[in-house]
């Protein structure tokens, strides 16, 4: 009987040791925040990870229409796959990841016109696509910073091809 108990615990303690610990975007895998990028996108963001895979998104609405009659709004989805991610100490943690972003704007912009009144300009919508790395760390286990370099094509009236960053500051949850 005292064998067949000390091989139950010394089983269960076998695949205690080799069950693999959760890091810190698996035991807190929302976060929400502020982001903000070169394409001109920013805003409140959520982001979600589901195993190595996440997504990300950031909208924007902002609104001057009691005055001068502004208006500007964005929004951005990102896929994100994680490629590493570690917890190096209790209150720091980081990942690697890649992601692949899709977005628009669209915006109307006011001039000042002599006599105190504002002339409202054309229309203008932006489309963005893009794909790079990002690096994320974790400080004490729910502040997080979020750094990212990206291809990117955005199209507004003309289009523009070339690397852009994104930064982001969330509280993970």
């Amino acid at each position: 009987m005292k064998k067949g108990i000390l091989l139950i615990a010394l089983a269960l303690a076998a695949l205690a040791a080799g069950a693999e610990e959760k890091v810190v975007f698996d035991k807190y895998p929302s976060a929400l925040g502020l982001y903000v990028d070169s394409a001109a996108v920013y805003g409140l963001s959520y982001q979600r990870w589901m195993g190595d895979f996440g997504f990300q998104t950031a909208l924007s609405v902002q609104s001057n229409t009691w005055t001068d009659g502004t208006f500007d709004a964005s929004a951005v989805i990102e896929g994100k796959y994680r490629l590493y991610s570690e917890d190096y100490a209790a209150w720091l943690s980081g990942a690697l990841y890649l992601a692949a972003l899709a977005g628009g704007g669209y915006s109307r912009n006011s001039s000042y016109v002599d006599g105190g009144s504002y002339a409202l300009g054309e229309p203008l919508a932006k489309i963005l696509f893009g794909a790079g790395l990002g690096f994320e760390v974790v400080l004490f286990r729910h502040f997080s910073m979020d750094l990212q370099f990206l291809y990117r094509t955005k199209y507004e009236t003309i289009l523009d091809i070339g690397l852009g960053a994104g930064f982001g500051v969330t509280y993970r949850f």
